[in-house]
């Protein structure tokens, strides 16, 4: 068949994962150990630098041309579900995911990020997750895989009359195009919706300990981030891929779209106070009786920025506060920026 004559869809795509213990090696096969997951968009690509030698040879003409670094980066994006795509989540956070409970009543996994990038498994963090293995089938015929998949920024966006949306950034270390053709067979989604906007709530108290559902304030709309600023150029000779992606400081922040009804956002933001906030995604789908699929975040000292209202037509006053979200305590019960809690039926991950 000539180049260019053929016609590949994009809703024939495939989308996987396979987590790595060793990182940039992928562990287990996709017929195993993968975790399918659907997405709105899957941009994950590999790209290589060239340079063109700039050695005298007499003419105005290059001569030789080389190819240098070897970088994997990309974005994934999708409706925030609470069993699909679970593991991009996982490593956005890092830290221990502690699962409690069992799947008669609901599993409570609780994850609180530390200073590496991992994922730890347990309480005692017994099996260390360092990156990802990341298989796209593009089209129906031609499959990528990518290995030592790091996410570098999570951001969840909750905007009305939509599901949950939440973008990844991404960078790995190596891609290649994969020998075996993920296959419509072995594809299996979770039969469970994704998170709505209708199943928000937010919450914002003086402390952690204060945050119920009495302190619930309404919002248009919110965009949680985190930020992991990943080091994507740690290369050594020898090799044209990167050796390792480490995290560097970990930035979260929340901006909130919200109706400018009272003056009380305003003197939080010029008084420089500082709160807890929490944003709980409540889902219809039942576990067992009272136990509903749930995701929470919880930022224990936030401070607020920009709520200084705008005019600039004659409709409802909103305004979009960015508050800035750190650490709690050094060590302690509030020793986090942000601490996410997941229930599911998934026994561990």
């Amino acid at each position: 068949m000539t180049i260019g004559t053929g016609v590949s869809l994009g809703y024939r795509s495939i989308f996987a994962m396979i987590s790595e213990a060793a990182y940039g090696t992928q562990t287990a096969t996709a017929a195993t150990g993968a975790s399918y997951f659907e997405a709105t968009s899957f941009g994950m690509k590999k790209e290589i630098e060239e340079m063109k030698s700039e050695e005298i040879n007499t003419t105005r003409s290059y001569t030789r041309r080389f190819q240098m670094n070897s970088s994997i980066a990309g974005g994934v994006e999708k409706d925030l579900h609470p069993v699909d795509g679970i593991p991009l989540l996982l490593h956005a956070l890092g830290g221990t995911c502690s699962p409690a409970g069992t799947t008669a009543t609901g599993i409570t996994h609780t994850i609180t990020p530390d200073e590496t990038n991992l994922v730890k498994a347990g309480a005692a963090g017994a099996t260390t997750i360092t990156s990802l293995s990341l298989l796209g089938r593009k089209g129906d015929e031609r499959a990528y895989k990518y290995t030592g998949c790091r996410v570098g920024q999570m951001t969840v966006t909750g905007e009305i009359g939509s599901p949950i949306k939440v973008a990844y950034d991404i960078s790995g270390q190596a891609g290649t195009a994969a020998t075996a053709t993920l296959t419509d067979t072995a594809v299996s989604f979770s039969t469970i919706r994704p998170f709505l906007f209708k199943d928000v709530e937010f919450q914002y108290a003086s402390t952690t300990a204060l945050l119920t559902s009495t302190v619930e304030e309404q919002l248009v709309g919110f965009e949680l981030t985190v930020n992991n600023n990943l080091d994507s150029d740690q290369r050594a000779l020898g090799q044209d891929t990167v050796v390792d992606l480490p995290a560097g400081m970990r930035d979260v922040s929340l901006k909130l779209t919200m109706r400018c009804d009272t003056t009380t956002a305003y003197d939080r933001f010029t008084s420089g106070e500082y709160g807890a906030a929490k944003i709980i995604l409540t889902s219809a789908e039942v576990i067992t009786t009272g136990v509903y699929y749930k995701l929470s975040f919880e930022m224990p000292k936030v401070y607020w920025n920009n709520a200084d209202p705008e005019i600039g037509e004659a409709g409802v006053i909103q305004i979009e506060p960015e508050l800035t979200c750190i650490r709690g305590e050094l060590s302690g019960t509030t020793g986090y920026d942000i601490k996410a809690e997941l229930v599911n039926l998934t026994a561990s991950y």
